[in-house]
Formats: C-alpha cells, structure tokens, sequence
C-alpha cells in the first residue's frame, strides 16, 4: 500500500505585498516538503491576498487600493514566479498556486499548477468573476478547463464559485481528473449571507468529491485583526467582514471529511495521509460521473 500526504493551506498572506507573500508562500512550500506532503495548494488569489476592498465604500475610496493591489499581483515569468518554481522543485512537491495575476493593466483570478520538477504546466483563469469582482479582473477562456498530469496523479483545480458549476465540473471530470483543487478566498465577508458562507462553500466542495469520486483539496484564507486595520473601513460598515475566516477542508473520493479541520483563526497547514488507490478513481461500483445516459 503505497500512502500519499497532501497538504491543503490555511494562512493568512502578507496582504496586497507581493514580495512579502512570495517569501510566506515558499516557507509554506517547505514546511509543507519537510512534512513529507507530496502536493500543496493555496486558495483563491493567495497572492498577494483576496481584494475584500472592493466589496465596501465607493471609488474614492477604492482607488488606492485597487492601484497598489495592481503593483503586487504577479507576473508570469517574473522572478516572484521562478522564485515559487524553485521552491516546488527543491522541495520535491507539487504546487497548486492562486494568485492575481496582471498582463499589463488586466488583472485575472489565476490558478498554476507547479510540477515537483519546478515547471508550471497549467495557468488557468476564473472564468467569470463573481459580483464585484467584475470591478477589476477580468474573465478566463474556456480553453482553461484544463487537467495536467502530476507525478502523483492528473490534477485540476476551480475558483471559488466554479466549483458550483455543472458544466464547469464534467469538463474536469471528462479529462480524468484525480486530484481536485478548489480553492477559496476567507470566509468573513457578508456574515450570514448563505451563499458566501464557509458551510455552502465546504458542502460545493464535498459535493465535488462525491460527484467526481476525486479527492478534493479546498484552501482557504484566513484574515486577522491587523488586515481589518488595514481595510480602514468606511463608518457603518465594520460588521460586514469578521477576522478569522479560514475553512480548510480535504475531502475523500465519497465526499467524506479525511482531517481534522483547523479552527477558523488558525494559521497553519492541514494535512492528510491517503493510500494512493484513492487518487486513481477505478472504483467499479460507481457510476462514471461523465457518462450522458439516452433516456431510450
């Protein structure tokens, strides 16, 4: 029996500084490797952290943000970049990276796929931004919809609402998807608007599992009291967002949680140890996922 650990964060970024999260990413990328864990991966827009800004005042008081947000969101290429490829191959270990990433003036809700080799063989984009998103990234292609061969497996990794998406799920699970990655921003904004709450987003995420017989990494930020500092918040709007937020989750081929969550305000790794079988999806009592059945 052949076992594999993975490793799914919850962690809080060094918020909208793009060298200062470059350094936290590829310390997690270590402890990660020394833990033993084959693949890593990070949640939504990871870095240099998810814009909870835009969801709160009006432009005046947007602007700044928005402009050092565009500063630090990375390039590919960039020597941010080659810094994380480095990581990956001298720790041996796959990274599935979120992060925001900037051609030109445009900004795009990104996810790379890094071999254990050092080589990013997947960069994806959301395809459509959720709500105010739209008010500065851009959207993905369709051509995106992609699954990569991994040394543990074929991987294929969603933002945040597109692990809802039927569509979105059997063009992954078509490819032979194996290992799942749906990645999350935190969970502090609009508390008790359902829709956005870590609970429907963990249950999309165990759905995911289930649906696919895949297992499913689901990473999620975690924003503490000095962010909420930064935010400055406009007067009567403070109740909107809570510090905390992280959700992390590893969820089995069955939709079944296989580690112990971490509590919302931790910063940390979590981590699970499967047999490699899991990873393979052959198990012959269950329906193929993809399958179209004729009602004739």
């Amino acid at each position: 029996m052949a076992l594999i650990t993975l490793a799914a964060v919850q962690s809080e970024p060094v918020w909208f500084d793009l060298d200062g999260t470059t350094d936290k990413t590829i310390a997690l990328i270590a402890e990660a490797s020394a833990h033993g864990a084959r693949v890593i991966a990070f949640p939504e827009t990871w870095l240099p952290g998810y814009p909870s800004f835009m969801w709160f005042g009006d432009e005046d008081y947007r602007a700044p943000f928005r402009q050092r947000y565009l500063e630090n969101s990375l390039v590919a290429g960039s020597a941010q970049h080659r810094r994380i490829e480095t990581a990956a191959r001298e720790g041996r270990i796959t990274v599935v990276l979120g992060l925001s990433e900037r051609v030109g003036d445009e900004l795009f809700m990104a996810q790379y796929v890094i071999s254990d080799d050092g080589i990013t063989t997947m960069k994806r984009r959301k395809l459509k931004p959720s709500a105010v998103e739209w008010d500065i990234f851009a959207s993905g292609s369709g051509a995106d919809l992609e699954v990569v061969d991994s040394s543990i497996g074929r991987i294929g990794a969603l933002n945040c609402s597109e692990n809802r998406r039927p569509l979105l799920r059997h063009a992954l699970l078509s490819q032979n998807e194996q290992l799942h990655v749906a990645s999350w921003p935190h969970f502090g904004l609009y508390p008790g608007f359902v829709p956005m709450s870590a609970e429907a987003s963990m249950a999309a995420s165990s759905q995911y599992a289930a649906e696919g017989g895949v297992v499913t990494l689901a990473p999620t930020i975690v924003a503490g009291d000095a962010y909420l500092e930064l935010l400055e918040l406009p007067e009567g709007e403070r109740d909107r967002i809570l510090s905390g937020g992280g959700s992390t989750r590893i969820f089995g081929p069955f939709g079944e949680s296989i580690a112990e969550p971490l509590a919302p305000e931790v910063d940390g790794i979590l981590y699970a140890t499967v047999d490699e079988s899991l990873l393979r999806r052959e198990q012959e009592y269950d329906a193929d996922p993809t399958s179209i059945v004729k009602p004739w």
